[in-house]
């Protein structure tokens, strides 16, 4: 379960400076509240439709809601949040269609889900869902507390479909 702490708006200058650099157009918020979401449709607690409310659910695909998704979730829930990105993309290249999940995350490389869905330490290469990495270059500052994150972040794009 998420913590009350998780609720963390991401800045509009950075979703902007993100999709003029990689010409990333938002159709899908995965994990936001009516009032912070950075795309026309999203997930959350707060949908008025109940089969929306639960972006993790196994019966709810990314996919048929949107082709280009942003998730900036739940921090205390990192690996959950993965596992599912992992699922979505597999399903939809499975079901031949295009998804793009863009992840903002905390810059953890020593953490099991960074080394279990991003960095294969065995292999010495990207998991082969990660697209492209943009280690973020400041402390974001995220709503409502307004005050420099106390980690650097790192913005990973995943892709089903090629």
């Amino acid at each position: 379960m998420a913590k009350a702490s998780d609720i963390r708006h991401t800045p509009v200058g950075v979703i902007e400076e993100l999709c003029a650099r990689y010409g990333w157009v938002f159709d899908l918020d995965a994990a936001a509240l009516e009032s912070n979401r950075v795309a026309p449709d999203y997930f959350g607690p707060d949908h008025f439709d109940l089969a929306r409310r639960d972006a993790l659910a196994p019966a709810l695909h990314w996919y048929q809601h949107g082709s280009c998704v942003w998730l900036n979730m739940p921090y205390s829930e990192i690996p959950r949040w993965l596992d599912k990105v992992g699922r979505e993309l597999r399903r939809a290249k499975r079901e031949q269609k295009p998804l793009t999940v863009v992840c903002l995350v905390p810059s953890s490389t020593s953490t099991h889900w960074w080394h279990d869905h991003i960095w294969n330490r065995h292999t010495g290469m990207w998991h082969p869902s990660v697209y492209h990495i943009d280690f973020w270059p400041k402390r974001i500052n995220f709503a409502p507390h307004f005050t420099g994150a106390k980690w650097p972040s790192v913005v990973v794009e995943f892709k089903a479909v090629r």
